[in-house]
């Protein structure tokens, strides 16, 4: 009889793997997935600034980061020759200033004397230089160019003051950091930004920060993860960086190395508008830490905890959702190259038009018989494209 239970024990193994193989029979294909095994980042009593003034985290950021972040034009639009030209002019100009700060006055007061505010033109800082003409950000632009040829540190800043949005720049000088705006003819310290209130910057052009996995700006109003660098296939975001935390995770670059990224409970922000994951990252698998206030994983996507979709990793093969009364364009299904199969859960009423669009190897999807599916739900997707209905589970042909 022992003999006996262990052969059964060994046919339905196998027919257990045999079937988990079968795409045909499948609910859904993450059961390839990786178990996340992997420690998140843990609080490590850094600062948080979610709570303070724009204007005081910059100053604080500024201030940790030191005047270093200021000696970069990575930022600016600028060829050699066009420099050179400019280095001439304001060499002349500058010549009998001996000091940062008689620098950036001079500079200052030559941007204000002499640029007409006007729209419609090149902002690159030699357009604005060669024309005289620019609105905010070709004045900021031209300004960091002049101060560079100098050595006398400058960030770009963006964000806003009453009249709109707005670009001004920190400099550098007697030791301490210095809010200049020559569009508007107004310099302060960084330190007085809450006296100076009707700046608000959300932005700081150049990274802050720099770890061993990644780069950190000011972004979105937020110490954002700015990139995440070249290395392990496995990657957890860190919890904080120059003594401050990290909530933002929106990169303007990923390594292609990176395959699946662990985060934890300080990021509250995947970006506004633009996820750099998405466009930027060719992650398969996202992992929340299931401590977290702000969101949770569940198979390769991100929910918000009032259960809206936020993120797919985009080069996921496989996604399992949520049940949602209603999936239409305005869900992040799309522009998923890797994706093939989605199974929708009993819960979901109505899939409408366009609701996944651009998932050039999605063949199937799973849902639930009483599901209503518009005939446009679903397009760009394989020539092989197939809808298979039944309450499905995670788990290969079970059904609720």
């Amino acid at each position: 009889m022992k003999h006996f239970y262990q052969l059964f024990a060994l046919l339905f193994t196998a027919t257990l793997f045999l079937n988990c193989n079968d795409d045909s029979n499948m609910g859904i294909g993450s059961i390839d997935e990786p178990v996340a095994t992997k420690s998140f980042a843990e609080d490590d009593g850094s600062t948080d600034l979610s709570k303070r003034t724009n204007g005081y985290k910059v100053f604080k950021l500024l201030q940790a980061a030191g005047p270093e972040i200021g000696l970069s034009l990575t930022d600016v639009n600028i060829t050699n020759e066009q420099y050179a030209e400019i280095k001439a002019f304001t060499d002349e100009l500058v010549a009998g200033c001996t000091t940062h700060e008689e620098i950036h006055n001079d500079v200052h007061g030559w941007l204000v004397k002499n640029i007409r505010y006007d729209y419609g033109y090149d902002q690159d800082p030699y357009p604005v230089f060669k024309n005289r003409v620019g609105i905010c950000q070709g004045y900021a632009n031209l300004m960091k160019v002049m101060l560079h040829t100098q050595g006398v540190p400058c960030v770009l800043t963006n964000g806003y003051i009453p009249a709109g949005g707005h670009a001004w720049c920190n400099v550098y000088f007697n030791d301490r950091w210095y809010a200049s705006d020559p569009t508007n003819n107004h310099y302060f310290r960084s330190s007085a930004y809450s006296s100076n209130s009707q700046y608000e910057p959300t932005s700081i052009s150049v990274p802050l920060f720099e770890d061993e996995y990644c780069t950190y700006t000011y972004y979105e109003a937020q110490l954002n993860v700015n990139s995440i660098k070249e290395g392990a296939e496995s990657v957890t975001i860190p919890f904080s960086a120059g003594g401050f935390i990290v909530s933002n995770l929106n990169p303007v670059k990923v390594a292609a190395s990176v395959k699946e990224i662990y985060v934890g409970t300080n990021i509250a922000s995947f970006g506004e508008g633009m996820v750099g994951l998405t466009k930027y990252s060719v992650i398969e698998s996202i992992y929340i830490d299931p401590e977290s206030t702000h969101f949770e994983s569940f198979s390769t996507g991100v929910y918000d905890k009032a259960g809206n979709l936020k993120f797919i990793a985009p080069y996921a093969k496989h996604l399992e959702l949520k049940p949602i009364a209603l999936f239409d364009k305005e869900c992040v299904i799309k522009d998923l190259p890797n994706l093939e199969t989605i199974t929708f859960v009993p819960g979901t009423a109505k899939i409408d038009a366009w609701a996944v669009e651009r998932c050039p190897k999605l063949h199937t999807v799973y849902m639930p018989q009483e599901t209503m599916v518009n005939s446009s739900a679903f397009t760009g997707v394989s020539g092989a494209f197939r809808i298979v209905r039944g309450n499905y589970t995670n788990i290969p042909q079970i059904k609720f």
